[in-house]
């Protein structure tokens, strides 16, 4: 029997704490409710004949505590629960639970009857608040905080709860009588409900609604008590070494409230010697920097004065808190282990900046600056490692003891962003320690401001060597590696007429040659070339001509531009225009060498004038 009672309420608590939909009528179950207002101790009556119902319950009162009454079933008896129901109302719930098998089967019990009552509000609980407006001070305004209960019958209690999460619950006066808030510390406090229980009844905060019922508030209060003002340093020891330039953060907190802090710094002789000074924003830490602008600080104890206050009208609450500081303001002796010098640089191009890479220390104690000279010594720029560094990126090594590179970006400007002129500039770099003594001065090295200027580049060319697969050689020519006088790379481009046919083919000697020119660093655009051949003819009057690819690279599209004619020499064809297809690395010019109707020639070099935008300092 037990076994079943206990079945039943496990299964009551997830069924009726989910308040789920009414479920069907098991067979043959007949409930008695008592009619009115509840009150006292109740009598709900079950019966039923059907041999699966096993137990009947009734539920009054919600989540997190309800009341829970049950008794076994007896097939064919009225089975009576008693529930104890002084001064609860709302939603309420009677159930029947069973097995759905016979039973001499085993089977673990589940809600085979359910149904939801509504119970009009009885003798409801109403408590009226008097408050001073916030906060509320104590204890100046102890007796000021009031609350009122109206309702009648009962012993009331308030359940409270502060900012850390502790609840209390409070006696209250009688219903219909007025008393002072039981407000006590500092901070907000949640008046989260009142609760009236029937005489002689002392509930606990664990089960308060099993006997008493429980109306919910829902208000906070502010309190200002002691301000509870605590007050601590990040230097250990609260001591701080001014020596390596270094502050010390300041946490001070009050319980639960925003206060007005504010600091002083005290002397030995308890003189003020720096403040007060108001707390920076909202938050609870302030920065003490014994090395700040304006601060000439000596050494020896001093003493950390923190101030709280909270002003309301005439009421005023205010809390001081003190932690020692020990200052020595005396020079360190120089020490830069880990510091160390190179530079990296390039020249100023136009649009394009010089990069500056610097090698040192991210060690907070020293700070570097990069200075750029002109020829006559005159400082035009300056950059400073650090956080503002103006560089492209600052790349800071995590530990102090290890190296950091500055990448600097000069775009060949006066700091005040003037351009300057083309030439040789030097770049210096200096670095100071917290105290401004300048410990070290390196060189890093030269800079310059290039300008771009048309300069022409001439090149000779061995046309064995740069003979190209486009060439067209007739059934009768020939194109002989050397060529007939026996120059050491040298081509031959010989027509034989001889072999003249009507598609006038046959005596075409036509050598394809690609004249390349890799660009150095300071060289740009392309602008224009000259292509010149140097040979002879095999014999007097014989003529032959030079074409080049005009098509840039997409054709060929040849075009004449000059002719072989005359003894030994250089034959200088005309000048043209560089296809825009000449801006990569390279220059390139695809040219031929003609001959047809008998004619002979032998080229012994090819020369290619380029002509072309070039940095120059």
């Amino acid at each position: 029997m037990r076994a079943s009672i206990q079945g039943l309420v496990v299964a009551l608590c997830a069924t009726f704490l989910l308040l789920p939909a009414p479920r069907a009528e098991a067979a043959g179950v007949d409930v008695d409710i008592p009619t009115g207002t509840w009150s006292g101790v109740e009598t709900v009556t079950f019966t039923s004949a059907d041999p699966t119902v096993q137990s009947f319950a009734v539920q009054i009162g919600g989540a997190p505590h309800p009341v829970i009454r049950a008794a076994n079933a007896v097939p064919g008896e009225p089975v009576e629960v008693q529930v104890p129901t002084w001064g609860f109302h709302g939603r309420w719930n009677v159930a029947a639970t069973g097995c759905s098998v016979p039973v001499d089967q085993q089977c673990s019990p589940s809600v085979l009857y359910t149904r939801t009552f509504e119970q009009d509000p009885a003798d409801a609980v109403a408590a009226a608040f008097d408050l001073p407006g916030e906060p509320v001070f104590l204890p100046e305004e102890a007796d000021d905080a009031r609350i009122t209960l109206t309702s009648p019958g009962g012993r009331h209690f308030l359940v409270t709860r502060t900012e850390y999460g502790g609840r209390e619950l409070s006696d209250l006066v009688p219903a219909g009588g007025s008393a002072p808030l039981p407000l006590a510390g500092t901070g907000p406090i949640d008046i989260e409900s009142v609760a009236r229980c029937p005489e002689g009844v002392t509930p606990g905060l664990v089960r308060l609604g099993t006997s008493c019922e429980v109306f919910p508030i829902g208000r906070t209060v502010t309190v200002v008590g002691n301000l509870g003002l605590s007050v601590s340093t990040s230097s250990a020891g609260a001591i701080i070494d001014a020596q390596d330039g270094t502050s010390v953060d300041i946490r001070a907190r009050v319980d639960g409230l925003a206060a007005e802090l504010s600091y002083e710094l005290l002397d030995s002789a308890d003189r003020t010697v720096l403040g007060p000074v108001a707390w920076p924003g909202t938050g609870d830490v302030a920065v003490f920097d014994p090395n700040a602008p304006g601060v000439a600080l000596a050494g020896g104890d001093h003493t950390l004065e923190v101030t709280a206050t909270i002003t309301k009208g005439d009421l005023v609450r205010t809390e001081t808190a003190t932690v020692p500081l020990a200052l020595t303001t005396d020079p360190p002796p120089v020490d830069l282990p880990s510091y160390w010098l190179s530079g990296i640089a390039r020249d100023v191009r136009g649009d394009r900046p010089a990069s500056v890479s610097v090698g040192g220390t991210n060690d907070p104690r020293y700070l570097g600056t990069l200075h750029v000279t002109d020829a006559a010594g005159n400082e035009v720029w300056t950059a400073r490692t650090g956080p503002d560094c103006r560089g492209d990126s600052c790349q800071m090594a995590p530990d102090p003891n290890e190296p950091a590179w500055y990448d600097f970006s000069w775009p060949g400007t006066t700091t005040a962003g003037a351009r300057l002129p083309a030439g040789e500039y030097n770049a210096v770099m200096t670095v100071v320690d917290t105290w401004g003594r300048t410990v070290e001065v390196a060189d890093v090295g030269s800079l310059y401001i290039d300008h771009l200027e048309t300069v022409t580049t001439t090149k000779r060319y061995t046309p064995a060597s740069t003979t190209w697969a486009d060439s067209i050689i007739g059934r009768c020519s020939s194109s002989p590696k050397p060529g007939p006088h026996g120059w050491a790379g040298s081509v031959g481009v010989l027509s034989l007429s001889r072999c003249r046919n009507t598609a006038g083919r046959y005596d075409w000697a036509f050598r394809s040659f690609l004249l390349e020119h890799r660009k150095a660093p300071d060289q740009q655009r392309l602008i224009s070339y000259q292509v010149a051949a140097y040979g002879a003819p095999v014999r007097r009057g014989m003529r032959g001509g030079i074409v080049y690819d005009a098509s840039g690279g997409r054709g060929p599209v040849w075009k004449n531009v000059g002719t072989l004619s005359g003894g030994l020499g250089w034959h200088t064809a005309a000048r043209v225009a560089a296809h825009p297809g000449n801006e990569g690395t390279s220059y390139f010019a695809l040219v031929q060498a003609r001959t047809t109707s008998g004619n002979k020639w032998d080229i012994r070099y090819w020369r290619v004038s380029w002509t072309h935008r070039a940095w120059r300092r």
